[in-house]
């Protein structure tokens, strides 16, 4: 259901095309991975294993699709299949992959691989926040601050996205068919702020992510009340 009004609002609110995918990208998909980990370890550590099988579906249309035809570059002028796969098998979707065979397998890896995959794991979110606060510290922040574009793009990713999804749960009888766990896991996804691979990874290819570091700043900022108010009105009203 997303997909089709976030690439209306996207449209809607940027004439540039990549500027326009940057957007479309950052409503489709919230920050669920780092912060919707650490919120959910806080505050429901007894559905965290329920909310990564959850969210191992996202993922995969992310790096499948997502990623390579949204992020990855802002030239539109190569085209064909080796284009395509080249965008496709990417180091995260091949990484995902590996993931996903050694889980289902059982496979046992030696404890220093382990060890160094944990290690880097727990340096993606941090590098994450610091490549963030360069591109912004290196931007015109008040211009970014000026931008109304950057705030309608929040209010719909962090009050409006979450809201509807509240209203569907209370007018559609799923409470019938899906259970409480899976409810609350959609709304873990439905109400995190924009997300860190819009900077992150189109920066890693040398475009501008102003833009996207200004989304990524005021949507943060303003997820510290609208993640509690949208929980607070998932409780009375669907609950």
């Amino acid at each position: 259901v997303l997909f089709p009004i976030s690439f209306l609002l996207a449209k809607w609110l940027y004439k540039e095309k990549f500027l326009r995918k940057i957007a479309w990208y950052s409503l489709l998909f919230s920050n669920f991975g780092f912060m919707g980990n650490a919120i959910v370890k806080s505050v429901r550590p007894e559905i965290f294993f329920d909310y990564t099988i959850f969210i191992m579906p996202l993922w995969f249309v992310i790096y499948l699709w997502a990623v390579p035809a949204l992020l990855m570059t802002n030239d539109d002028t190569q085209k064909g299949i080796k284009k395509t796969l080249k965008a496709l098998f990417n180091p995260m979707f091949i990484s995902l992959f590996i993931g996903l065979v050694i889980g289902l397998t059982g496979l046992r890896l030696p404890t220093v691989v382990t060890s160094i995959v944990d290690t880097a794991a727990n340096c993606m979110a941090p590098v994450a926040m610091i490549l963030t606060g360069v591109v912004i510290a290196k931007s015109n922040v008040w211009g970014l601050l000026k931008n109304w574009r950057l705030y309608a793009l929040s209010a719909i990713r962090v009050l409006i996205f979450p809201f509807i999804y509240i209203l569907v749960c209370w007018l559609l009888p799923v409470g019938g068919f899906i259970s409480e766990t899976m409810l609350v896991c959609g709304m873990f996804v439905m109400c995190m702020p924009l997300g860190l691979n819009p900077v992150v990874i189109p920066a890693a290819y040398g475009a501008d992510t102003s833009d996207a570091a200004g989304m990524t700043l005021i949507s943060g900022i303003a997820s510290v009340g609208t993640i509690p108010l949208m929980f607070w009105l998932f409780q009375m009203i669907v609950l």
